[in-house]
């Protein structure tokens, strides 16, 4: 399989704005109640965008734009939660499960895995700093 960067960056890049600058990008999955599917997830200095993505790696759909003033709420969770076990203090150490809101209702529950090598460690640590800026939590 090919790297990580070489599929996920061009995909981030065109849900870009001309002149804008993507600073990070990261995969996810997206939790529904009784589905779910691949996104990947782009961060500029402005927004977050979030792409849907079908099983060949392609975009699928229309791309999601979250700006700091349309987001409502923003829950950051690491790991699995729930009860300490040996499963979930594996799981804690590698995967991050953001649950944004924004201020037309539209939830995304998105799980990233930091097992994607340096694009994707990189791409969620720009996403939480993104949804860290106070503008980003209403």
């Amino acid at each position: 399989m090919a790297d990580l960067a070489q599929k996920l960056v061009p995909i981030a890049t065109s849900m870009l704005d001309p002149g804008e600058t993507l600073i990070g990008c990261c995969i996810a999955t997206v939790q529904r109640t009784f589905s779910g599917g691949m996104v990947a997830v782009a961060v500029s200095p402005t927004r977050m965008i979030t792409q849907a993505l079908d099983r060949r790696f392609r975009p699928s759909g229309e791309a999601i734009a979250f700006p700091p003033e349309r987001i409502a709420r923003v829950s950051v969770e690491n790991g699995v939660g729930g009860s300490v076990s040996i499963p979930s203090l594996i799981m804690d150490a590698v995967s991050v499960t953001v649950d944004i809101s924004d201020i037309d209702g539209r939830r995304l529950r998105l799980m990233m895995m930091g097992s994607g090598g340096q694009v994707q460690h990189d791409g969620i640590a720009a996403l939480l700093g993104y949804l860290d800026r106070p503008s980003a939590t209403g």
